[in-house]
């Protein structure tokens, strides 16, 4: 199964940060949304951005209980 790679989801900060405050939108590419995940800036991911995850088998990278570190 294809996934473009280059995609962008849309997410939404849950804690303000140098760039971004809570409650910005921004669009990020998958592993930097990952990454955003893993730090707790982003509470949710959109349901594609999984979906899309889980076609590649990187579904991990959006698991809290897993270091980002130990998936990439």
């Amino acid at each position: 199964m294809k996934v473009n790679l280059t995609k962008t989801y849309e997410v939404e900060f849950a804690k303000d940060g140098a760039s971004y405050k809570k409650g910005d939108k921004v669009s990020v590419n998958m592993l930097l949304a990952a990454k955003f995940f893993q730090d707790g800036r982003v509470a949710t991911v959109p349901t594609e951005l999984i979906e899309d995850a889980k076609k590649i088998g990187a579904e991990d990278l959006f698991n809290k209980k897993k270091n980002l570190k130990d998936i990439v």
